[in-house]
């Protein structure tokens, strides 16, 4: 009698999508002997069962196909997804070691706040801003433009 497992995938931990992860896979478990083919050096097997997977939309379908197909098979539990909730903050929190203990915080002594001043004339004159003063207009720089003479070339006279 062949074999089978039924079971639900887990999701691939190399990408964080839960993708092909909602239906259920049936695999046969027969041993497979493999051996290297003489011609190319691939490793061969005597049978392709080891390549089929079937999938299913529920656990009574896979079920139903075996019995069917008269396979002894073992069901896998499907593994629940646990969710740790967490926010960024818990990213930076300091959390002591286990053995360490965590240290109480000490009650400071409260200090009076001093006495407030009441304002007086001057600082009510300091809170105001400063007036502004007129703008006047500055005329743009005047660039001169010096202008290039061409190069003489030096000619020699020919004797």
């Amino acid at each position: 009698m062949i074999k089978a497992k039924i079971y639900k995938p887990a999701k691939n931990t190399m990408q964080s999508g839960r993708g092909k992860t909602q239906k259920w896979l049936l695999e046969y478990n027969t041993p497979i002997s493999r051996s290297p083919e003489s011609l190319m050096g691939w490793t061969s097997a005597d049978s392709t069962m080891g390549q089929v997977r079937l999938r299913f939309d529920s656990l009574d379908d896979a079920k139903a196909y075996a019995d069917k197909e008269g396979l002894a098979y073992i069901i896998s539990p499907d593994q629940d997804r646990k969710i740790k909730p967490r926010n960024y903050v818990d990213n930076f929190k300091y959390e002591p070691p286990a053995g360490e203990k965590k240290e109480e915080p000490k009650e400071e002594k409260t200090k009076k706040a001093p006495a407030k001043k009441k304002p007086s004339a001057k600082d009510k004159d300091a809170d105001k801003p400063a007036p502004k003063k007129a703008a006047t207009k500055k005329s743009p720089a005047k660039k001169t433009a010096a202008k290039k003479t061409p190069a003489k070339k030096a000619t020699k006279d020919k004797e």
